[in-house]
């Protein structure tokens, strides 16, 4: 049985979700702002694939009239003296940015940028994102969970991944070009049965390679992970024998996103020096749903199936599914999700060598 402290945050985040989007959209109503995430969703592709929304446009997709829209007002004031739809900003009482601080301060800075490829340091988003419901995927994580025939124990992961350098595009949401990443966390769990004694903990640093043309996106890169059980789980269980699991590996990675909503992807590696239970191959493949661009201040749903596939285990291993509610940054796209994950099959804790856990909980996770 859950604790109350896992059972109270799965009955009470959906309302939570529903109030605060309820308070946020009525302030905004107040402001004179009336957009909807799928009318923001398709300006936001649009305005970022063109240096500024063309009259054509507007006429074509007149239920996604620009005044309705963050970006669209944002694009019509930057050209206000030439802009066909002055008109229609006079008639929303919005005459320039200097009236109006929230567009002073929000909307302006959302504007499209160019397409034209530039040298960036430590630039803004990712060209090849993380997988959502990837166990191994550095990230801010809390999943509180009951693993079958044990009770209830917290996993975490403490890391994440960042772009430095980047000759592409600066657009945050669909950035074209190639970047050079880092990444890095610690994965630890926690045995909420024995005073949250460490049972476990893995560390993954990686730096990966990516490129991105359209909707699609290419990884290559080098990561390793090791596996290390916890000195309380030790003291707990002297005789135990640890699997020394440790991975250099390179891995090679495809992602494509058919829509502004889905995405599907692939990944093998290869590992050149393994120790423990490690073998060589290993394959990811995972499919999701959830919004590519920011929906302003309101969340949206998001589902994420992971299958990960290791050597050491004849070619089998573990389904990850992850559903809830998200909330995406408009400028940084920073993601930040609440919901429920089921996990499945060969344990994600290294060290305790080719266990099997089935996990059902509570999470939350935030990604760069």
């Amino acid at each position: 049985m859950f604790p109350l402290r896992i059972a109270l945050p799965v009955i009470l985040w959906p309302v939570l979700v529903l109030c605060t989007d309820g308070i946020l959209a009525a302030q905004l109503q107040e402001i004179g702002y009336f957009g909807s995430r799928s009318s923001y969703a398709d300006i936001h592709q649009s305005a970022t694939s063109t240096p500024e929304l063309s009259p054509e446009f507007v006429a074509q997709n007149d239920e996604f009239y620009p005044t309705q829209s963050p970006l669209g007002i944002a694009s019509l004031l930057n050209n206000e003296e030439t802009s066909p739809f002055s008109l229609s900003l006079q008639e929303t009482g919005i005459n320039s940015s200097e009236e109006n601080p929230i567009l002073q301060t929000s909307l302006l800075q959302n504007a499209p940028a160019g397409d034209s490829w530039t040298f960036q340091r430590l630039p803004n988003g990712l060209m090849f994102k993380s997988y959502l419901a990837g166990e191994k995927e550095p990230r801010f994580t809390t999943v509180w969970a009951d693993l079958d025939g044990h009770g209830n124990i917290w996993d975490a992961t403490l890391g994440g991944r960042v772009g430095l350098l980047r000759w592409g595009t600066e657009d945050v949401v669909n950035p074209q070009g190639w970047q050079l990443d880092m990444e890095g966390a610690a994965m630890p769990r926690l045995d909420m049965e024995s005073k949250n004694d460490l049972t476990s903990v893995d560390f993954r640093f990686g730096v990966p390679i990516t490129y991105r043309e359209g909707g699609t996106s290419y990884k290559f890169a080098y990561y390793h992970i090791s596996s290390h059980v916890g000195d309380e789980f030790l003291e707990n269980n002297p005789g135990y024998q640890r699997d020394n699991f440790v991975r250099e590996a390179l891995a090679l990675a495809i992602s494509h996103e058919p829509t502004d909503y889905t995405r599907v992807y692939a990944e093998v590696a290869y590992a050149f020096i393994d120790s423990g239970n490690a073998q060589p191959w290993e394959m990811q493949f995972g499919f999701e749903y959830s919004a590519l661009a920011s929906s302003g201040v309101y969340s949206s749903p998001f589902l994420a199936i992971n299958w990960h596939i290791r050597e050491e285990l004849a070619y089998d291993g573990n389904i990850t599914v992850q559903t809830g509610w998200q909330w995406r940054g408009i400028k940084s796209d920073h993601l930040w999700r609440m919901g429920v994950q089921y996990y499945n099959g060969a344990t994600s804790q290294y060290a305790r060598g080719l266990t099997h856990d089935r996990l059902v909980g509570f999470g939350m996770w935030f990604d760069y």
